[in-house]
């Protein structure tokens, strides 16, 4: 992997952590119940696994549309655990210093949230509360363990994501093309 391929990679990755905080710090301080929200959290995830795949495509295409699969695996890695580093970063600092009891608050949203979608569906009230008092048992999502051991557990998933990723923006090239530089 040569030098501007890792720093651009590094790069995009830092800016994708950056936006991302930015976004968590915004709709903690715009509205705190954003953070239980279903929309925000799939906002989020299509952020996740869309920029790395369009950073990653605007390199190769940059570069004479070739890109081989290993460092097509390589960008995406790369970028996508940057990006979650710092987003974890901010996450951390959210609920452990800015403000420790908004865990709390997060969880009550989500319970809130998920009675209400699981009535909408019409659910049986006793399915309601199973589910409900599965919520409130479970430990803080968003202690700094939790966090770490997230950190952890995103590796073999990041690289899950690098590995189809890459298979599908990598373009070899042919037996006449140039090396491009």
């Amino acid at each position: 992997m040569n030098k501007e391929l890792t720093n651009y990679s590094l790069q995009k990755g830092l800016y994708a952590g950056l936006i991302q905080g930015i976004f968590y710090l915004a709709c903690y301080f715009i509205n705190r119940s954003l953070f239980g929200s279903f929309s925000i959290g799939f906002l989020t995830i299509l952020f996740v696994l869309i920029y790395p795949l369009v950073v990653t495509i605007r390199y190769r295409k940059r570069h004479g549309n070739i890109l081989i699969l290993k460092d097509s695996f390589l960008m995406l890695f790369i970028i996508s655990f940057v990006r979650g580093l710092i987003a974890s970063l901010f996450f951390i600092i959210i609920f452990n210093v800015i403000d420790p009891d908004l865990s709390t608050f997060i969880k009550d949203k989500v319970i809130q949230n998920t009675t209400e979608m699981l009535q909408n569906f019409g659910t049986p009230e006793d399915k309601i509360n199973e589910t409900i008092e599965k919520l409130q048992n479970e430990p803080d999502q968003f202690s700094l363990s939790k966090q770490l051991v997230g950190i952890l557990i995103s590796i073999p998933v990041i690289a899950l994501f690098s590995v189809l990723g890459a298979a599908i923006i990598k373009r070899n090239p042919t037996p006449f093309t140039e090396p491009v530089n």
